[in-house]
């Protein structure tokens, strides 16, 4: 981990992430319970509200569509990929040499078990947390307070980001187990701070396809115009890309709204890099900031508001317009209390996020391949070595 901040000022900065994260969400928690009793007229309406587990005795928030399907979908299809498996191993002794089956079996099994950790770690939160249902009565959330909407926004990133998660490293451990490699979970999104970083870490086999079947033709394209400059075509290559992403995931006005306050938070953040880059920024360096450890403060400044935006950009594709334009409102027309309360924890997690930047967080997937790379390895040198001797024995 490299930084320029000391570990005093570091550990500063992550109590402050991690105890506004915690204190937003028991804000959430306190929150909506108080309202849900006052006005307990609107329960019968909560269409997304239903009865969870018995021993619980507490309602269930279902109105995610997507995490319902998977749910079905792991309680219903055990069976039909156990069959498979046994078929698929059954045709490959007859073929390619693969991984040994004991060792694809132990990793599946410590994988399959972290995730269903998760699982049912989401299953009781939906219990307790029932921001997502809340949303068909708009008038409800426009009564939580700024601090009590921070943990609502964090609420549905976590939840989004836990559901792919889930989903991504069960069906990750399933390939695995049938010794196909597939793309790594997505990475905390606490610990990302940018723009770039979000779809480069986060869904990774999307952002390779956007990447090589989008961006880098049309950035090779424009490239063979001398007259454009770098980043211009850096920015029109990043538009089509994401009038690509809008049509790919649903041409809605709140996926509209979302694709074009991404695509204008990836701009903010390129022409932010190209600045740094100039010899009147490094100038601005050394003659104010002094230290690197000032650049790092700076810089974290600078992001804060870039990370607010991508929050509220998310929430459009999270909860809808009405949710999204709920907290746009609280973005552009601020207080000076939730100027504080919202700022501080953000420029907290810059600085997390800054320091983690170049910590690793999948390392397991490299050792897979290194596994493999050997395995394959020795199988070419067993080959190898049969040839030859079957060559001297017709000499």
């Amino acid at each position: 981990m490299k930084t320029a901040i000391n570990s005093f000022e570091l550990s500063l900065y992550f109590f402050g992430w991690i105890m506004g994260n915690l204190f937003s969400l028991s804000l959430l928690y306190t929150e909506q319970t108080n309202i849900v009793n006052a006005n307990s007229k609107y329960i019968p309406y909560l269409k997304d509200l239903q009865p969870g587990w018995r021993f619980l005795n507490r309602l269930k928030d279902v109105s995610d569509t997507e995490w319902m399907c998977f749910t079905y979908y792991f309680h219903t299809s055990w069976s039909y990929m156990f069959i498979q498996f046994v078929v698929t191993e059954l045709i490959r002794s007859f073929s390619s040499p693969a991984e040994p089956l004991l060792d694809r079996i132990k990793r599946f099994v410590c994988d399959i078990s972290l995730f269903l950790l998760y699982f049912f770690g989401m299953e009781l939160a939906l219990h307790f947390i029932h921001f997502h249902a809340l949303k068909e009565r708009i008038e409800l959330l426009r009564t939580f307070s700024v601090l009590a909407l921070g943990g609502g926004g964090l609420w549905m990133g976590i939840q989004f980001h836990v559901k792919y998660v889930i989903a991504y490293g069960m069906c990750g451990a399933l390939a695995k187990l049938d010794n196909i490699d597939s793309p790594p979970t997505p990475r905390c999104i606490a610990r990302i701070h940018v723009y770039s970083h979000m779809w480069r870490y986060f869904d990774v086999g999307l952002y390779q396809f956007l990447v090589k079947y989008i961006y880098k033709p049309l950035y090779l394209t424009l490239s063979i115009y001398p007259r454009l400059p770098k980043l211009a075509i850096k920015m029109i290559s990043s538009l089509f890309t994401f009038i690509f992403i809008f049509i790919w995931h649903g041409t809605t006005k709140q996926i509209f709204v979302w694709s074009f306050l991404n695509f204008l938070g990836i701009i903010l953040e390129t022409l932010g890099k190209n600045i740094t880059e100039t010899e009147k920024y490094k100038r601005f360096v050394i003659k104010y900031l002094k230290s690197d450890a000032m650049e790092t403060r700076f810089k974290a400044m600078m992001c804060t508001p870039l990370l607010i935006l991508s929050a509220v950009s998310n929430f459009y594709l999270f909860g809808g317009m009405d949710v999204g334009d709920l907290y746009f409102q609280c973005f552009v027309r601020p207080k000076i209390y939730g100027i504080f309360v919202i700022c501080l924890p953000m420029y907290c997690c810059c600085q997390v996020s800054m320091a983690l930047q170049d910590v690793p967080s999948r390392t397991d997937v490299k050792k897979i391949t290194v596994r493999r790379e050997r395995s394959e390895t020795n199988t070419v040198k067993t080959n190898v070595i049969k040839t030859e001797s079957n060559s001297k024995k017709i000499e």
